[in-house]
C-alpha cells in the first residue's frame, strides 16, 4: 500500500544501497590509512566497506502528514579474498 512517505527519487537511492565497495573498485578514492594497513596484511584480505539499511523511523505529529526517514550504517572489515570468489560464483 503506497503512503507517500518518501520521494520515488530516495526510495529507488535506498534501495540501491545495500552491499559492499572494495579497495579494487575505487583504488584512487580509497583511504590512505587503509591502504597503508593493507600493505602490513598478508596477501589475502581485501579492504572492504559492508553498507546496509540500519533502519527506518516514522514521523508522526498531529495534524501533519507522516515522515518516513532511513538511516544507513557502513562499516569497514577486511574481506578474504576467497569470500569475494564466492561471491562472484552466486
Amino acid at each position: 500500500m503506497k503512503k507517500g512517505l518518501c520521494l520515488p527519487e530516495k526510495r529507488d537511492r535506498i534501495l540501491a544501497y545495500p552491499g559492499y565497495i572494495h579497495q579494487r573498485q575505487n583504488p584512487q578514492q580509497w583511504p590512505s590509512y587503509l591502504k597503508w594497513q593493507a600493505s602490513l596484511l598478508k596477501r589475502g584480505y581485501l579492504s572492504t566497506f559492508a553498507k546496509r539499511l540500519n533502519h527506518i523511523k516514522v514521523v508522526y505529529q498531529p495534524d501533519q502528514d507522516l515522515i518516513a526517514k532511513a538511516y544507513l550504517a557502513l562499516w569497514h572489515h577486511w574481506l578474504p579474498y576467497a569470500k569475494l570468489d564466492q561471491q562472484k560464483e552466486l
